[in-house]
């Protein structure tokens, strides 16, 4: 279902009543007791806040995904179909499914998208599985830990002997682009799994014996309670409205209104009057970027977007400000400038009570979490007797600095020092490099040695080093580009390219961009890759961003092609 990316559309929270209508539907369709799950193994089956997206792939699938805040997918289904859990629901959950199991050579080809075949399972099966039933698949060497999902396409708790046929019909597999979905890097796969079901553990007959006190407060209720704005401290005090803390308001609402959006963009904007320093004149997207969105409440990134404010648009927010008393600004719609802002000093400014902003979790972790971005050279059929030398593999892959080494090796090995020390002699099986001259400058031969190299290259990820097993890729190393150009007249587009090969996804980047440019952004298939585009010019914004995402800082390349109109 997933082999080609399901294409999903923006995600949105859903409502707790929403959660606790998917949570018994979950807790139905796989035999769950509902009302003996602890609140951290009902958390662990499905998060307090759950966004859901809806899917139409190429292949014709549609149906919705659900998420958790950091877009890990869940669950999903299709529109006639039952609620499937992934992968990642079934490594916290290891209990949820019934398991078949296959080996590894199997795996990999469910990975390429085949279903699971009889020939291919281990006996024997779980009694209870009947045609139909969801199943997680599952090594012999890893038990528990659920590589794939699908449907049993026979009853093979009845199978005793393995015939031909599909026993699993493959939804979903470790890898797939339903995996790609999540925000995080990447996600591992568990080394074990606890299976053991949450409710049979131990302290079950207290949770029996205490079922009474339980009912009187459901966890239906506690859930809605976290989840929303609270309306009373107690039974017996009622919270007023100035009793509510601006941080507590922000942390603990699950939906917000228009009119709770817009308190918090006018604050932010205040906010940054009085803690920023802000210098005049600056453009509109500047002052919302570095500004106002960054000193914005902690609240979901899904509200710290212009669009969810009665506004709309960045520039209508400006002017209510500007008659508000707060800004001044110049120009015309969304080409605004702000000009000038009510001194620090202002009794408005210096009364302003300020509120918790959401620290920046990439920034805090750049020098851990940097990509490196690795040159590599494999040597060709011309490098072959230059590595018998030396008894070295000359069809693997090196860097540089390791091919530095060799040379000097060799150098050493055959005493190829010239009477002059800044040249080196050629002997016969350096020609077939260098060329037939006698000697070679010193500083020189590094640079014609890899003339006729491969070049390839590697992006390692935190952590990752060159001894691990990695992903090699062709060419010379990439660069991201960042093009400002003007299209239909005068209307300026910023787009940004080549990200993939970082480890950004594209439906990541377009909601991110989206959000910090504060406009309309769009993806593109171009070829085998893909771009974003975002309305205005967005270069610096979007360099930061992207630093922040590991992308080191000479892998950004930028390119103005806007024209410069100069009346005369």
């Amino acid at each position: 279902m997933f082999k080609k990316n399901p294409q999903p559309k923006a995600s949105a929270n859903i409502k707790s009543s929403e959660r606790r209508k998917l949570l018994g539907s979950i807790c139905e369709a796989y035999d769950i007791p509902k009302d003996k799950l602890s609140k951290e193994a009902e958390l662990k089956l499905l998060p307090s806040v759950i966004k859901q997206a809806s899917f139409k792939s190429v292949q014709g699938f549609q149906g919705t995904i659900y998420y958790n805040t950091d877009e890990t997918p869940l669950y999903f289904k299709s529109r006639d179909s039952q609620m499937y859990p992934s992968v990642f629901t079934c490594w916290e959950n290891g209990y949820l499914l019934p398991l078949v199991v296959t080996h590894e050579k199997v795996i990999d080809h469910l990975k390429g998208g085949a279903n699971l075949m009889l020939p291919g399972c281990l006996l024997p099966f779980p009694k209870e599985i009947a045609r139909g039933n969801v199943v997680g698949i599952i090594d012999y060497k890893n038990p528990g830990v659920v590589i794939a999902v699908g449907e049993a396409n026979i009853d093979l708790g009845k199978i005793t002997e393995l015939t031909q046929g599909v026993a699993v019909t493959v939804f979903h597999v470790v890898g797939d682009e339903l995996c790609k979905l999540n925000k995080l890097v990447d996600i591992d796969e568990p080394k074990e799994v606890d299976v053991s079901e949450p409710w049979k553990g131990e302290g079950s007959e207290d949770a029996e014996g205490n079922s009474e006190t339980q009912e009187e407060v459901p966890s239906e209720a506690v859930s809605e309670t976290e989840s929303e704005i609270p309306q009373t401290q107690s039974d017996n005090q009622p919270q007023t409205q100035s009793d509510i803390d601006m941080n507590d308001l922000a942390e603990q609402v699950n939906t917000l209104t228009v009119e709770e959006i817009d308190n918090f963009f006018t604050r932010s904007l205040l906010q940054s009057i009085k803690l920023d320093d802000i210098e005049t004149p600056i453009n509109a997207s500047n002052f919302m970027s570095n500004h106002v969105l960054k000193n914005l409440p902690q609240i979901d990134s899904q509200y710290k977007n212009i669009k969810k404010t009665s506004w709309k648009k960045t520039g209508k927010f400006l002017k209510a400000m500007v008659k508000l008393g707060y800004i001044q600004v110049k120009g015309k719609d969304d080409d605004l400038t702000i000009i000038s802002h009510i001194p620090k000093t202002d009794a408005i400014i210096t009364g302003f009570n300020t509120h918790k902003i959401s620290k920046s979790k990439e920034s805090d972790k750049k020098k851990i979490d940097t990509l490196k971005v690795v040159q590599l050279y494999q040597p060709t059929n011309k490098y072959r007797m230059f590595f018998n030398k030396l008894d070295q593999q000359y069809n693997q892959c090196y860097t540089i600095t390791e091919l530095k080494t060799l040379i000097n090796q060799y150098i050493s090995k055959f005493n190829l020092v010239d009477t002059k020390p800044q040249n080196i002699k050629i002997d016969e099986n350096l020609k077939e490099i260098l060329g037939n001259s006698a000697t070679i400058a010193r500083n020189e031969i590094v640079a014609k040695f890899i003339k006729y190299a491969t070049l390839k290259y590697v992006v390692l990820k935190p952590g990752q080093s060159l001894e691990d097993d990695i992903e090699i890729f062709s060419g010379e190393t990439p660069k991201i580009e960042i093009i400002c150009e003007t299209k239909i007249g005068r209307k300026t587009v910023t787009r940004v390219k080549n990200f993939e090969k970082f480890w950004i996804k594209p439906h990541i980047i377009e909601e991110d961009l989206r959000n910090l440019c504060q406009g309309s952004s769009t993806l593109e298939k171009i070829d085998k890759f893909t771009e974003v585009i975002v309305q205005g010019p967005h270069y610096k914004s979007i360099q930061d961003y992207l630093i922040n995402k590991g992308v080191p800082g000479n892998c950004i390349l930028y390119t103005d092609k806007r024209k410069n109109k100069k009346r005369k």
